[in-house]
């Protein structure tokens, strides 16, 4: 089965595909483009691709064909999106898509609703003014990092690093108003990315919540009411195994709740070890709300994996981006029961995708982003 794959670095993006009879990793097409694309979403029903610029005010817009020799073509670019945008969301119906600027404290809306059209609707901008956080290096500002929609197609819920809150959008009526902010214990917790569950359900029965300063999961319940969206949570996991485990520098990435609702992964970066981790939960549903298991972690033979994608649509195994170190992507096997073998299936070395000028100067310049088509 050959997989394609959207792959972003500073100054790339980046078609590959990935041949699991052969187990062999290609890159197809080396996009250059300025600044660094965090991160890349894709609308399918019109072939369209939108990358956002974590270092400037720069959004593109690119129709995608991956089956052409030139799959980048008809470029759109503006300069009007908020400074420092880390994360994109499409509305339900695709009409609108939401981008949390990590750097300036807000989450733009921008009008895409007719696949030409791609203009910030400035009236609409949500703007985090919540009281910041006690690590003064990473919370000196709040810093909105991902927005996620709710399966009913109506809420969106934003973590706010900076200020240890959850932002809570409501876009009926094309309104996108913040309808209520929910603090996130304790102070210093540092709420990055979530997921709500189960999957592939409507509407959310619970929400995880990955806290990137104290590498902790939580499990809130979801309740609807009116015009607010109600989290309250219930438990926590570490995402080392047990309390204390944790070393000071860790920072966790991303993290990814799989189509069976069974099992979740995590990444762990910043552990000051050799390499850093991918952790694997297993969820158990013998309660009144899922509880988690720390089952294990396994190295990823780099250092700050800020992304990895789960292949086969979730069903397959675990692609990771290194951001520095000797291997710019490894690919890691997943047995039938969730666990991860230690030894990378496939090591794909930094050198595919720097020179070794790149290398000695920017070694942190590897892959940040990584996606199946």
């Amino acid at each position: 089965m050959m997989t394609k794959l959207l792959i972003a670095r500073p100054g790339h993006v980046y078609l590959a595909t990935y041949d699991a009879p052969a187990n062999k990793f290609t890159i197809i097409h080396d996009l250059a483009i300025p600044g660094c694309p965090s991160w890349l979403t894709v609308d399918r029903s019109r072939s369209l691709v939108y990358i956002v610029d974590e270092d400037s005010t720069h959004f593109h817009r690119f129709r995608l064909d991956p089956s052409s020799e030139t799959p980048f073509t008809q470029k759109l670019t503006v300069d009007t999106a908020s400074p420092g945008a880390v994360y994109l969301a499409f509305s339900q119906d695709k009409r609108r898509l939401l981008s949390a600027a990590f750097g300036s404290s807000t989450v733009d809306v921008w009008d895409v609703s007719d696949g030409v059209t791609l203009q910030r609707l400035a009236e609409k901008t949500i703007v985090s003014d919540g009281q910041t956080g006690p690590v003064s290096h990473i919370q000196d500002a709040p810093h909105p990092h991902q927005v996620l929609l709710d399966p009913t197609g109506r809420f969106y819920v934003v973590p706010d690093l900076g200020s240890d809150e959850l932002l809570i959008i409501d876009s009926k009526n094309d309104a996108f108003k913040l309808s209520s902010r929910i603090f996130v214990p304790p102070l210093g917790s540092g709420p990055r990315h979530g997921a709500f569950y189960p999957g592939g359900a409507s509407p959310a029965t619970h929400y995880f919540l990955l806290c990137e300063l104290t590498n902790t999961i939580a499990v809130y319940s979801v309740k609807y009411k009116g015009s607010h969206l109600e989290l309250f949570r219930h438990s926590k996991t570490s995402t080392f195994g047990a309390v204390g485990a944790s070393p000071a520098t860790a920072r966790a990435g991303h993290l990814e709740l799989l189509p069976d609702n069974k099992h979740l992964y995590v990444s762990n970066r910043l552990t000051g070890r050799a390499h850093d981790s991918i952790a694997y939960m297993r969820i158990h549903t013998n309660g009144v709300h899922p509880t988690l298991e720390f089952v294990q972690e396994v190295p990823t033979m780099g250092i700050l994996p800020r992304m990895f994608c789960v292949l086969d649509g979730g069903r397959g195994d675990i692609l990771v981006g290194n951001e520095k170190s000797e291997f710019g992507l490894v690919l890691l096997e997943r047995t039938p029961d969730g666990h991860i073998n230690d030894t990378p299936k496939l090591r794909v070395p930094m050198s595919e995708f720097m020179d070794e000028v790149e290398m000695k100067e920017n070694p942190g310049n590897g892959p940040k982003f990584v996606m199946e088509l």
